[in-house]
């Protein structure tokens, strides 16, 4: 008998003996971020770093203003406050993997800015691209927290920007033959190439973006008409996702070098959905659709398709008392490994709450234990008296 075939024994044996959790469900948790102090109406959930420790987002305190959040596993849910001087609204979008930097936009005295605020948590305004209208939104930042997109007005019209310490605000453009309508939701880990939705003659487009090639179409689904957009990009630049319109309605749908590709829907209600966020390999995708329930989170891969994630979190992981009460309407973001996924939900109590799910590793030491179990075996078979 091979090597290979022994591991396999040795995984059966392991699911045998303890049970389906012990590869996969030993210690999936699910959590909603709760409160700032003196309550909260509602929250939401946009950005996680890398290892799933610090989640930000939005949420409304009672009797106050929308207010960027952010949560750790640590010290729980805080506000992150406002812009210096500013009006009192913010929203944290996007965040470093190390956690450490976040973007997203506040207002000021003029209107909305995109900001960025570093570890020493200071909110910047990034300003506005020349001629504008007075607002930017910051909608994603590179890996390092030195480059951000979004939105911004311009003498031209609403465009993307790409913004840096060194050059400031920078508009990218827009497709070719399109009316200034472009929008960056997403980069790559380096913040080489961008991800957004633009506009051209024919109506609007996913794109991809870098400074050597500028703004090219991702193209759209077939029949649909002229109407996508890329959401986001995996670190590894292979796959973008987002939304396209087909003949059926919009689908979640993600780009390869195969072209674009619907991702499916939820059994029932209209077709509509859309991708939000891709693993750094591009394996797992998460985002919304619409079932016979109303608005829900789904997870794809290519071996499963898209599924109500909600349904796997309790069917496959056992979390079934967690999220008793609960119902995921979307999921927003993914970490690069797959394991830690966050959104928001109605809760229990009735209320929109922002949520942080961690799909565990298998047991690395129960596998390791029980495959050196078989293969010390299979040598003692091997030099055994036949």
């Amino acid at each position: 008998m091979t090597r290979i075939h022994f591991v396999a024994v040795a995984l059966y044996i392991v699911a045998s003996i303890t049970g389906p959790e012990a590869l996969s469900a030993s210690s999936a948790q699910f959590q909603g971020l709760g409160d700032i102090p003196g309550g909260m109406t509602s929250s939401t959930a946009y950005g996680v770093s890398a290892d799933g420790s610090v989640v930000v987002g939005g949420g409304a305190p009672v009797g106050a203003d929308q207010q960027a959040i952010r949560w750790t596993k640590a010290d729980g849910l805080s506000g992150i406050g406002y812009l210096p001087g500013g009006l009192p609204y913010s929203l944290a979008t996007a965040v470093t993997p190390d956690g450490q930097t976040i973007v997203g936009i506040a207002q000021d005295d003029d209107g909305y800015r995109a900001f960025r605020s570093g570890s020493d948590g200071i909110m910047v305004g990034l300003g506005d691209l020349p001629g504008g209208s007075s607002h930017s939104y910051g909608y994603a930042v590179s890996a390092d927290g030195s480059i951000v997109t979004g939105l911004a007005g311009s003498s031209d019209g609403n465009q993307a920007f790409r913004w840096d310490a060194t050059n400031g605000m920078v508009g990218i453009g827009d497709l070719a033959g399109g009316g200034f309508g472009s929008v960056g939701y997403g980069m790559t880990p380096s913040g080489e190439t961008i991800v957004g939705k633009g506009s051209s003659g024919a109506g609007s487009e996913g794109f991809a973006w870098n400074a050597n090639d500028g703004m090219t179409g991702l193209g759209d689904l077939p029949g649909g008409g002229f109407d996508s957009e890329a959401r986001a990009i995996s670190a590894d630049g292979a796959t973008v996702v987002g939304q396209g319109l087909s003949a059926a309605g919009y689908e979640a749908v993600r780009w390869t070098d195969g072209g674009i590709e619907s991702l499916g829907d939820l059994p029932g209600g209209d077709t509509w959905g859309i991708a939000y966020s891709v693993s750094g390999n591009g394996a797992a995708i998460v985002g919304s659709s619409i079932s016979d329930a109303g608005l829900e989170a789904f997870i794809w891969d290519s071996t499963n398709g898209i599924r109500n994630l909600q349904d796997v979190l309790v069917q496959d992981y056992g979390l079934g008392d967690s999220l008793s009460g609960w119902r995921l309407s979307v999921a927003f973001g993914i970490t690069p490994d797959g394991r830690t996924i966050v959104g928001d939900g109605m809760n229990p109590d009735g209320f929109t709450e922002a949520w942080v799910v961690t799909i565990p590793e298998p047991n690395t030491m129960a596998i390791m234990l029980v495959v050196g179990t078989v293969l010390t075996q299979r040598r003692r078979w091997r030099n055994s008296p036949r």
